[in-house]
């Protein structure tokens, strides 16, 4: 009889994902922030990373029809926009991920919840400090093979996504064993896509390292739910 060694499967891909978080704790408070980690579920990231932003401008509307004598016979609840979505989509994302068959993953924290807008450094309005921290900490690493920033699609203006895109993109490039997954910049909540797209060519995002990533359009459409308060009447 034969012996056969058998064939281990190996992860063709292992992303990592770089954005904010509700919190970045392993030992103690924020130890994580800045530091790729190794993630196998969507519960090991709520146990180290938390949950997601709630969103303020998602209210649960509860629609109440009354009889003539004021009693309540029905009772409907729904979500309303009154403002624009957050642009902490790292947790949505993650959901989306693991929901779909993805296993093992790094994640590399920013920090805390924030305005993505003002996330940039004093003196230069076009680098976003704690992004590019979190990709010269990641660049150690060997086992990532892609790059997704989910957040940079909210960041304060063009100028500054290209920047964080470009330099991911050059870090694959010196590399040479990883792929950036790049979203068009939200203008705002209407935007149209072949504006969108016209916009990111035009800014030359990724234009000197183009064989190293690839721009995806639109953002996916899914029955994940946001965070939001409690409903309100």
């Amino acid at each position: 009889m034969n012996n056969l060694n058998t064939i281990q499967p190996v992860l063709s891909a292992i992303p990592a994902f770089i954005g904010h978080t509700e919190k970045a704790t392993d030992q103690r408070t924020g130890d994580l922030v800045h530091k790729p980690f190794k993630i196998n579920s969507l519960s090991e990231y709520e146990q180290y990373y938390g949950g997601p932003q709630h969103e303020a401008n998602l209210q649960a509307i509860i629609h109440e029809t009354k009889d003539p004598r004021g009693r309540i016979i029905r009772t409907e609840v729904t979500a309303e926009w009154v403002g624009p979505s957050s642009r902490h989509l790292l947790y949505y994302s993650l959901q989306a991920y693991f929901a779909n068959g993805g296993e093992a993953c790094y994640i590399v924290s920013v920090g805390d919840y924030e305005r993505l807008g003002a996330d940039l450094g004093p003196g230069d309005p076009t680098t976003g400090t704690h992004f590019f921290a979190a990709l010269k900490a990641l660049e150690n690493e060997d086992e990532p093979t892609l790059i997704v920033i989910p957040e940079a699609q909210g960041m304060g203006r063009i100028e500054d996504m290209r920047a964080l895109y470009d330099e991911a993109l050059a870090q694959s490039q010196r590399r040479g064993d990883r792929f950036v997954v790049m979203d068009l910049y939200r203008h705002d909540e209407n935007s149209q896509i072949l504006a969108e797209a016209n916009r990111f060519r035009q800014y030359g995002v990724g234009a000197d390292s183009l064989r190293y990533g690839a721009a995806y359009a639109p953002n996916l459409v899914s029955n994940i739910p946001f965070a939001s308060p409690e409903g309100r009447r």
